[in-house]
């Protein structure tokens, strides 16, 4: 599976390269695709100047979509892979602060870098430890030191299991606990009042019909199952 950008949302999704060469693939939901075909011209950024340009979507199903001209597309053909890479990247004057990649980057998600347009992709920080110390080992993955997603800083990156990345998460701070849970129906101070009535006599039941949520939640606070972090 390759990566691509839906031409409408501009979110990252898989497709299969073969979709990619006769020209579909480009929207990432029948939703897309329809508001494609009746949106009329859209804009889209040249991979290789950066400039927004205007394109039909029936462009979009033959993949002309990538460059703003002939001439574009022709550059992406001759340009190394690597150097069009570092032309991406904003590099800092000292030697502390983060190395910063210049195209955007979907919402909660790493930047991509496209090595071939439409059939090679992978994680801008991934491809900047390639360049620099070679091929990455089976298993393991490139962490950031800063913290800071869009960095591609060699000095910056460093090689671990995804089990050091989740050790990394806990010891920065970083994983998701608590009312930061998209699925946290809690805040911190509700929990911390919920474990005061508990202690005051008040009875499960009543608890989650005041907060709403079920008995088992109630159970889970009392219990320290969940919420640990909460005194």
């Amino acid at each position: 599976m390759a990566s691509a950008i839906c031409s409408q949302c501009q979110k990252h999704f898989s497709v299969r390269p073969s979709r990619l060469r006769n020209g579909q693939g480009r929207c990432c939901s029948r939703f897309c695709a329809a508001i494609a075909r009746i949106s009329g011209p859209t804009e889209n950024t040249c991979l290789i100047c950066h400039v927004r340009f205007s394109i039909r979507p029936s462009q979009y199903r033959i993949g002309k979509d990538r460059y703003c001209s002939r001439s574009c597309a022709n550059s992406a053909r001759a340009i190394p892979s690597d150097i069009r890479f570092w032309r991406l990247v904003q590099k800092s004057n000292d030697g502390h602060d983060c190395w910063l990649w210049k195209q955007p980057k979907a919402d909660g998600n790493y930047p991509i870098f496209v090595i071939k347009a439409g059939r090679l992709s992978m994680p801008a920080h991934r491809f900047s430890w390639i360049l620099t110390f070679g091929e990455i080992p089976d298993g393991l993955c490139v962490l950031h030191r800063c913290d800071v997603r869009h960095c591609v800083k060699p000095a910056h990156l460093f090689l671990g299991t995804h089990q050091d990345n989740s050790d990394d998460a806990v010891r920065k701070n970083r994983q998701a606990k608590g009312s930061r849970c998209a699925r946290s129906k809690l805040t911190e101070l509700q929990v911390a009042e919920i474990r005061s009535k508990l202690a005051a006599g008040a009875s499960s039941s009543t608890l989650a019909n005041l907060y709403k949520v079920t008995v088992g939640t109630i159970y889970h606070i009392q219990r320290r199952f969940t919420w640990k972090h909460i005194a």
